[in-house]
């Protein structure tokens, strides 16, 4: 049985185009759109939780905090550990230095995290390190 091209592209056409088209139309646009977004969340679900502390701050802000640190007494590791500390808990960074309110509520809230996990507060280093820093920030005030 011999077919020449043109018989052989009409079958193929005519094989293929069976289906219904406005199904392969409806699904051209659709799929696009639920790829696009499908990569959109994606993309803000990535960048929502790995901001550096240190670039979420303004200059200004950092400005600030580095006076208050020498103001006080604080080495750079301690600025670098309550920037993290406020990072973790949505707190500006510069409150946590100068109110001793918000410097309390950070303290229970890691304290209480510790106490979830099975814990001892008493003995972990980040709260043992967290006293010692509220003495140095506060105890002229107290």
């Amino acid at each position: 049985m011999k077919m020449t091209g043109h018989k052989l592209l009409g079958h193929l056409n005519d094989y293929f185009s069976r289906g219904d088209y406005e199904t392969e139309i409806f699904l051209m646009l659709i799929l696009p759109a639920f790829i696009f977004t499908l990569v959109l969340l994606l993309y803000k679900g990535n960048e929502k939780g790995e901001k550096e502390s240190f670039t979420a701050l303004s200059d200004k802000d950092f400005e600030i905090l580095e006076n208050i640190r020498q103001q006080k007494g604080l080495e750079e590791f301690d600025r670098d550990f309550l920037i993290n500390l406020a990072a973790t808990n949505a707190v500006k960074p510069i409150h946590l230095l100068i109110n001793k309110e918000i410097f309390e509520r950070v303290e229970r809230i890691l304290r209480e995290e510790l106490a979830e996990e099975g814990k001892n507060p008493a003995q972990n280093k980040n709260m043992i390190y967290l006293s010692k820093l509220k003495k140095k920030l506060f105890s002229a005030k107290s």
